[in-house]
């Protein structure tokens, strides 16, 4: 996982237009997310399983549909598609464990 710095470099050398929100509370939900903008403009947040291990894929809420395939070519991924409940569970167990 990046840190905030690691993500800020990342985002600056390759030129993106990017805003780091800061927050006092975790944003858990919708009704989270609203105390700071407004969520009919919000990316969500899907957890994607790839050959290469789990990535997170965040698109626009004007975005319709996914389309996985075209998506799993121009990233390079022989496989690609939404992680499983229970894989995403564990690493969230995981990543809270280690924070401790």
């Amino acid at each position: 996982m990046l840190s905030i710095i690691k993500l800020e470099i990342l985002l600056t050398n390759n030129n993106c237009d990017y805003k780091i929100i800061t927050h006092d509370t975790p944003i858990i939900s919708t009704q989270d997310a609203a105390e700071y903008f407004d969520i009919n403009k919000a990316a969500p947040t899907f957890i994607i399983d790839t050959d290469k291990g789990l990535i997170s894929l965040i698109i626009s809420s004007r975005q319709n549909k996914i389309d996985f395939k075209a998506m799993k070519n121009e990233l390079g991924f022989s496989k690609f598609r939404m992680a499983d409940r229970e894989k995403v569970r564990e690493l969230k167990f995981s990543r809270t464990r280690d924070r401790h």
